[in-house]
């Protein structure tokens, strides 16, 4: 309701009027007045209101390795070392709105183990129109498209377990859990999500996609994920006085599935 009153530059996508019902069932005609410049600033991060101080409890607040190496570096190893000592882990996504999609693959590895089946390549093309293979699940090597992402992160050491985690795990996701964090979201549902009911519903006259999974899962969500799409970072182009945010990179290929592209994951139906 706040971004309804800023005009937009793209004149079709002004709201003009709204037509309201009173209690007669009378209709109600309002004019939409806009403002040029608006005197707010909407925060994507809202303050974490109780953080669990224990050790099976994992607190990533951004994928973003240039900004957030420390917490990162430091969470990973404990996780690293500690693995097994743990009958449940939890992960909590507070205010995590994606970054670099490396510690998400490193975290799986761990819990994983040995690579599974559904664990692919990814495939992308740029915007030079070079296409780009690698192994996502061995991010150290020297051949990876993230080896110096990896290296920045300064680990001890990366983990090679034998055996899948056989503990519980708990996922606390956030509504703004998008690009990575999705992608790490994702990434655990196909690991140790049982039965993935996916379905559609159309809300403010758009169908939107969700996914749960089953209460018999080792997985556990609790909350609401965002959303992303097979689309890499972008970049912000100038037309005239618009703004378009471009994709400067497509995944043609990965281990995310083309159907779940684009969907919300929740706890519960």
């Amino acid at each position: 309701m706040i971004l309804l009153h800023t005009y937009s530059n793209i004149d079709f996508l002004c709201i003009k009027s709204l037509d309201i019902l009173d209690e007669k069932n009378n209709i109600i005609n309002i004019k939409v007045l806009y403002i040029n410049n608006s005197k707010y600033n909407l925060r994507w991060n809202n303050k974490i209101k109780h953080k669990i101080e224990k050790d099976n409890h994992f607190y990533f607040s951004s994928f973003n390795i240039v900004n957030n190496k420390k917490e990162l570096k430091k969470e990973l190893m404990r996780l690293f070392i500690n693995r097994d000592k743990y009958k449940s882990i939890h992960f909590h996504l507070d205010n995590n709105g994606g970054g670099d999609i490396v510690p998400a693959h490193l975290i799986i590895r761990c819990l994983v183990g040995k690579k599974e089946s559904w664990m692919k390549n990814i495939k992308k093309i740029t915007k030079s129109k070079k296409i780009v293979t690698w192994n996502c699940w061995k991010e150290e090597g020297i051949n990876s498209v993230n080896y110096g992402r990896v290296k920045m992160l300064d680990l001890d050491f990366i983990p090679e377990y034998e055996h899948k985690y056989n503990g519980k795990i708990y996922l606390y996701m956030d509504k703004i859990n998008g690009s990575a964090a999705w992608y790490f979201i994702t990434y655990l549902i196909y690991s140790f999500g049982k039965n993935i009911k996916r379905f559609t519903k159309k809300l403010y006259g758009k169908i939107l996609k969700f996914g749960t999974i089953s209460k018999t899962s080792n997985l556990v969500l609790k909350g609401f994920s965002g959303t992303a799409s097979g689309d890499g970072n972008d970049v912000s182009i100038k037309y005239k006085n618009i703004i378009i945010e471009c994709p400067t990179q497509q995944f043609i290929s990965s281990s995310i599935k083309k159907i779940d592209y684009n969907r919300f994951w929740c706890e519960k139906i």
